[in-house]
């Protein structure tokens, strides 16, 4: 017996729920300002998980997919849980502020349905060290957008620096699926 199981409701029969597979991984030889997964298999829904380190400068992190830099984005952030800013017709998601401080670290886990004929939702947060000492806290970033594309499912991320710091070596992004 499976007591650590999930069970979903398909509409007709209870079902065990499929667990988190890892699709692709991209670690960091090199300093950049873009880490990317190709090929991602397709999967109903996927998990972005990423932790990035600054060379110098600042951060401000966004996500692309499937390689569409043009304006198919749409997005509401706040900052540690401050009024709501919303951005539409933009060419990516935005995962961190502008108006933070400079961050030399940031961690970030976001949910994606991916769904083909539906626009790709996702929701999640990126919390940054907000300085590199104790005297203030972290900043918490929560984020909901959508990829207005319901034609294709994702199968390549990007998630792009741009400011003027770049990733450091050792900073990665982890894509996880399931149906």
């Amino acid at each position: 017996e499976d007591t650590d199981a999930t069970y979903i409701y398909d509409g007709a029969a209870w079902r065990k729920q499929a667990q988190w597979e890892e699709l692709g991984r991209t670690t960091l030889g090199s300093a950049g300002d873009t880490i990317s997964i190709t090929g991602i298999p397709v999967r109903k829904y996927l998990e972005i998980r990423f932790q990035v380190v600054a060379t110098g400068g600042n951060l401000i992190n966004t996500i692309r997919f499937n390689n569409d830099s043009a304006t198919n984005y749409a997005f509401t952030h706040s900052v540690s849980f401050g009024a709501a800013v919303t951005t539409t017709s933009s060419t990516a998601i935005g995962v961190t502020s502008a108006g933070t401080a400079t961050p030399s670290q940031q961690f970030g886990s976001y949910e994606i349905s991916n769904t083909t004929a539906q626009r790709k939702m996702i929701r999640g947060f990126t919390i940054d060290d907000n300085a590199s000492n104790a005297t203030t806290s972290t900043n918490h970033i929560q984020v909901a957008g959508k990829w207005d594309n319901v034609a294709a499912q994702i199968t390549r991320i990007d998630m792009i620096n741009i400011s003027t710091g770049d990733y450091a070596i050792g900073s990665s992004l982890i894509i996880l699926g399931k149906d």
